[in-house]
Parts: C-alpha cells; structure tokens; sequence
C-alpha cells in the first residue's frame, strides 16, 4: 500500500511538471511581436469612380514573425468625415497568430457631390386629387447610387382642395452622414379637360450656373397646342444659386391654357 501511494505521488509530480513544461514551451514558441501598419500620406486623394481597392493606395503593414503582410491589409470601416467628400477610412491586418493592427486614415474624393433629386412628373395636381410626392420624386448619389426610399417628405397646411401653392420641403441622406435638401412648391390647380399638355422631359435639373441655360431645350412634347406657342417665365432678376421655378404656359386652340414647372437648381 505504501509503494501504491509512493507510486500515485511520482506521477502525479511528474503530470504537474509535464504541464508546467508544456506552457513555458507554448510561451516560448508564442509570437509576441504585433504587426505594423503604416503609410506614406496621411491624407489620400481619389476620384468617386475609384473603387474600394483604391483606398489601399500607399498602406503597407509589417510583423516580426510573418514579414510583410502588406497584401492582408482590409478596409474596415469608412464614415464620413468633417467635410463633404472627406471619409474616414479605418484599416486593419491580422498576423497568423491573429494578433490586428489598425490604422485610419483620411479619405478625399475630389469630385464629389451631395445626393440629387430628380422628377419624373411635375408637383402638379387637380384640385381633390389624391397626392403622390414619391411616385415622381426620386434621389441619386455617387456612392450608394439609387437612394429614393431614404426620401423623408414633410409638408404643412397642404389644402388638396384649394387651388394654390404649397411648400414640400424633401431630404435625403447618404451612407456618408450627407444630407441633401430641398423645398419646393406642390401645386394644386383646377383642372379643365381639354386643356393643352406640356411635357418636359426632365421637371427638376441641376446647374453650375445659370450660364448657357436653354429652358426650351427641355420641352419634350406639346398636346393640345403648337410647341412654338410655349412662353416661359423665369424668376424676376433670373436665375440665383438655389431653386429657382421655371413656368411654362400655352394657349391651345380651344383657347385654354395649360402649363408645367421646371426647377431648377442653381449649385453654388
């Protein structure tokens, strides 16, 4: 019995020091070293049309253990940063002991812009008609392409039936933090049938400025009327950074008069 017990202690000393030794082994072989992350320029320029590998322009990343791993760095994450069109991008690389490394840096697309809205139809309606802002109102963006179901609509004291001009005001944001916004007119008309119609083939454009702007270039096509009777009547003083209402009006043969709106929207 004595032997048994002299016997059990040995090996129970010897799986004590067995597993010490394992783990000063495993310590000694573990890498201890982390990776590095680095770049030449703190801030880097690119175009919207560059794609997300453009962003890893001038990263590198270095290990003690596993050398470069230059080629491992990610893009982990991209926020919008102080100004429009500036990101801030956040890398990352894992050695092969899974040790990360992060690194941000800033991002600045040269040719960016805010999200556009667009019109399919104009903001006209008769008087008791139901109104639908979205079926005709749509958003556009650089980065997230299509965004109309973002669009957050708000109006006030909107009288379906009363003729006259009511302000929308619609936004949209991106995936950036970049809000877009603009208030135009909903107008509520009395209806006459058999009035002449005047489609454009755009109701809302975008401008750098009120230069070389040809209001009949935008006239797709005139029912009821010749397209030669259209006069259009812009803002008093003309156009002005911000939205600006263009009126197209026409006199048919019936001697009714129809007419349409163009905004458009002059970018400071």
């Amino acid at each position: 019995m004595k032997r048994l017990r002299i016997l059990t202690l040995i090996l129970l000393i010897l799986s004590v020091g067995a597993f010490f030794a394992t783990n000063a082994l495993r310590r000694l072989r573990a890498d201890s070293t982390l990776p590095q992350i680095s770049c030449g320029d703190d801030v880097l320029y690119l175009s919207v049309e560059d794609g997300r590998d453009a962003m890893l322009q001038g990263m590198n990343a270095w290990d003690g253990k596993d050398g470069d791993l230059t080629g491992d760095i990610v893009v982990e994450r991209v926020s919008g940063g102080e100004e429009k069109g500036q990101l801030a991008v956040s890398y990352a690389v894992a050695d092969s002991d899974r040790h990360v490394a992060g690194y941000t840096r800033t991002v600045v697309y040269t040719d960016y812009r805010s999200p556009q809205f667009y019109l399919s139809k104009p903001l006209r309606y008769g008087v008791g008609e139901d109104i639908q802002v979205r079926d005709r109102l749509g958003a556009l963006d650089q980065i997230d392409g299509t965004i109309s179901d973002r669009i957050k609509v708000s109006t006030d004291s909107l009288q379906t039936y009363y003729a006259g001009l009511y302000p929308v005001t619609v936004e949209v944001t991106n995936s950036l933090g970049d809000t877009a916004s603009l208030t135009l007119d909903i107008e509520i008309y009395d209806s006459i049938f058999g009035e002449p119609v005047i489609q454009l083939d755009r109701y809302l454009v975008y401008l750098d400025s009120a230069a070389g702007f040809d209001p009949d270039s935008y006239i797709s096509s005139v029912t009821g009327a010749p397209e030669s009777s259209v006069r259009v009547s812009t803002p008093a003083g003309g156009l002005r950074p911000g939205v600006n209402r263009i009126t197209y009006t026409c006199t048919g043969t019936n001697g009714l008069t129809g007419s349409t709106v163009l905004y458009a929207i002059i970018q400071e």
